[in-house]
């Protein structure tokens, strides 16, 4: 008979922290933030490319590419409109979120990444190729330091 108490209070108590939380969803506000300079550079002058998530032993590993017209030289692409893209690492704890290291590797010419791995001194190594003004493929491994 106690248990039957206990059961419909857990579920009375599990009810009322639903309900109380789908409150505060339909309270939900529009903040007009377009005075906000960099903000709105972000979404109209960069382009964003392809997102990758690498799962290492101790940590994951987000590389994010984005592109900036403004910093691309006019005479970089002769004849194209194409952009030189940075490259921004993200090194996290895996498992958690306390933070990230963040790195940016800037403005290359098609990058692509080839590995991301773990050292055995928990050092990010991360292996990328890229070419230069000239269309010659270039290759280059980074360390990178995942201590916060």
């Amino acid at each position: 008979m106690m248990k039957k108490y206990i059961y419909s209070g857990i579920i009375a108590l599990l009810f009322m922290s639903c309900s109380s939380q789908s409150l505060y969803a339909q309270n939900a506000e529009v903040k007009d933030i377009s005075t906000s300079q960099n903000l709105n550079y972000i979404f109209t002058n960069t382009f964003w490319g392809e997102v990758e998530k690498f799962d290492l032993p101790t940590y994951q590993v987000t590389i994010v590419k984005q592109g900036d017209p403004l910093e691309t030289p006019e005479d970089y692409f002769d004849g194209t409109d194409e952009i030189l893209m940075n490259l921004y690492v993200s090194i996290a704890q895996d498992g958690e979120y306390s933070g990230s290291k963040l790195y940016e590797i800037p403005l290359l010419a098609y990058p692509k990444v080839l590995k991301v791995e773990q050292s055995e001194d928990n050092e990010i190594l991360v292996g990328i190729s890229f070419r230069n003004k000239e269309g010659k493929l270039l290759k280059e491994k980074f360390k990178l330091s995942a201590e916060q």
